[in-house]
């Protein structure tokens, strides 16, 4: 795993040294931490802070050492890094109860001009759905799943595109998991809608399928000391602990 986001930092590099007006949008952040982010690489606040404030672990989750490089590559350069996620417990809500659970104040937070009308998409999100444990014949709890899916690619989609539009010349490398580019069906085609611009897909993947991407790469092996590491992160629930 590692040596996917190492290639994802000498993509950046790459394309910084050719092009020095990027900016880098990450799926790891919540868009409305934005302000958290920008404080933290113009030198306001500190690491512990940063991962604190923009509630990197209780949203995401994942190893923050993976990105670390390329946050501190993008700290040390200047380069802007976007925050383009919906709110993790709008995602959640609508993932266990649907869109129609949401309040007034949380629907004005959707972005506007959401698609549902891929069927390609739809039948992908199904075989994904499928794989997860759950039954397609539960078809409440794939609507459900549907939703939160769009939303979490319609929000990163007009983050992006928003940005596009305010910057006109730079350019975004935007880096999402593979479920949000496959075949395009995911980000891209939904900022290409918007924007009229059609980006290139770059997945690191071992599916060889016409369309899945513009390029695909196949990382090398990196060996090395690995970190130390239980399995185990922990919420507070006011319950006592649970570990996950």
């Amino acid at each position: 795993m590692f040596s996917n986001h190492a290639m994802q930092l000498s993509i950046i590099k790459g394309i910084y040294s050719r092009y020095p007006k990027i900016a880098v949008g990450m799926e790891m952040f919540q868009r409305s931490k934005q302000d958290v982010i920008d404080r933290y690489l113009k030198g306001e606040i500190d690491e512990k802070q940063f991962l604190k404030q923009s509630e990197y672990y209780r949203a995401w989750k994942y190893n923050y050492h993976l990105y670390r490089p390329i946050i501190q590559f993008c700290k040390k350069n200047n380069i802007r890094i976007i925050a383009l996620n919906a709110d993790r417990q709008l995602v959640k809500k609508v993932s266990e109860r649907g869109i129609q659970s949401l309040s007034t104040e949380e629907m004005k937070k959707l972005p506007q001009d959401m698609d549902f009308s891929s069927v390609r998409y739809v039948e992908y999100l199904k075989s994904i759905f499928s794989e997860h444990g759950s039954s397609v014949t539960k078809k409440k709890k794939f609507i459900n799943f549907l939703q939160s899916q769009i939303i979490w690619d319609e929000t990163m989609a007009e983050t992006v595109s928003r940005f596009l539009k305010e910057n006109p010349d730079y350019k975004i490398i935007v880096l999402a998991g593979g479920g949000h580019i496959r075949f395009r069906y995911g980000i891209p085609s939904r900022v290409e809608r918007r924007t009229g611009e059609r980006g290139l897909v770059v997945l690191m993947d071992d599916q060889l399928k016409k369309g899945i991407a513009d390029y695909i790469v196949y990382t090398a092996h990196l060996t090395g000391v690995k970190e130390r590491k239980i399995g185990v992160y922990v919420e507070e629930t006011g319950k006592g602990s649970e570990g996950c």
